[in-house]
């Protein structure tokens, strides 16, 4: 009785710690996946040219109070650090496409803005709130969530962006 409680209590751990020690892989990593551009001027990204960047996927919608602040921020971003391997991409959930033009019109971006028609990026990443962040490394995994955003964070969430930067991709 006592081993076969020894045996599960070891069982559990091994499960708990290789789960810990597992990355989650970005459901960016689909090659099947089409990131389709808010803007129709804007390009369309293929997944293969996100290989090997550090990116920085942000759920919004311009009913979000928090994305008003979020987006001068992660256009700071795109600009410090986007010769550095980081790409933002800002993954726009309006139900009309004419709402994420106005929001854009106050708070500018030039950092590539995308639709998610269907909710399958939302789904995939199980979005549970606006803004909703996650932070994934050069090899695709991620490494880092956050719901909400306040000014307070945002230094330790670019401490943790520079610390992906300097990882290798392999």
């Amino acid at each position: 009785m006592a081993s076969k409680r020894l045996r599960a209590t070891w069982l559990l751990a091994g499960l708990l710690v290789g789960g810990a020690a597992q990355a989650e892989l970005s459901p960016l990593a689909d090659p099947r996946l089409s990131l389709t551009p808010l803007e129709a001027a804007r390009p369309v990204i293929a997944p293969a040219q996100l290989r090997g960047k550090v990116v920085y996927v942000d759920f919004w919608a311009s009913w979000c109070v928090p994305c008003r602040a979020s987006f001068p921020w992660l256009e700071g971003l795109h600009r410090k650090y986007g010769e550095q391997g980081l790409v933002v991409l800002g993954i726009n959930k309006d139900q009309e496409p004419g709402d994420a033009g106005k929001f854009l019109a106050r708070y500018p971006a030039s950092f590539p803005l995308l639709r998610d028609p269907g909710d399958a990026l939302a789904k995939g990443f199980a979005v549970r709130g606006m803004p909703s962040a996650y932070l994934i490394d050069r090899r695709g995994n991620i490494r880092h969530t956050h719901v909400g955003f306040r000014q307070e964070t945002a230094a330790e969430l670019e401490r943790l962006l520079v610390e992906l930067l300097k990882e290798e991709a392999t």
